[in-house]
């Protein structure tokens, strides 16, 4: 009797645990986000290096529902960016790159922990756009189903 009361108990800790750990780190679906998609306009710029990498992830955009209005080449980037063409606080890039944030993977399992795309300011008022992403080197975590046509 002794040690199935043990078992149990040993049994209902680790469940505890499992079930903690699971609420705690794993993400069971998406959040909703109130952000309007069609609110902000882009210019969508190569950093990688890729060639039409550019338009591939433009058209991307386009379909989640995002303005993309320019599509061109820029140096060479290591990481994707959001860049605010308007807003010296950067509060629509760094919305925008929440936004394009993707859940990091344990085995098959999202985790709660995103990861997103930096985000910055530099303002440029000859611009009619309202933000410039860089699409980096590391655009394929960002950007999985992106194939460049050549």
């Amino acid at each position: 009797m002794r040690v199935i009361l043990v078992a149990a108990v040993v049994l209902a800790t680790l469940g505890a645990g499992a079930v903690y750990l699971a609420w705690r780190f794993v993400d069971f679906g998406p959040e909703a986000s109130g952000f309007d998609r069609g609110a902000v306009t882009f210019e969508v710029t190569n950093g990688c290096g890729v060639p039409r990498i550019a338009r591939a992830v433009a058209d991307e955009l386009s379909h989640r529902g995002f303005g993309v209005y320019e599509v061109g080449n820029d140096s060479a980037w290591e990481h994707t960016a959001v860049i605010d063409l308007r807003d010296p606080e950067g509060a629509r890039a760094e919305a925008v790159a929440a936004e394009l944030s993707v859940a990091r993977r344990f085995w098959f399992l999202r985790l709660r922990e995103r990861l997103s795309p930096e985000w910055l300011v530099g303002l440029d008022s000859s611009r009619h756009v309202d933000l410039r992403l860089v699409v980096g080197s590391d655009y394929r975590r960002f950007f999985p189903d992106v194939v460049a046509l050549r």
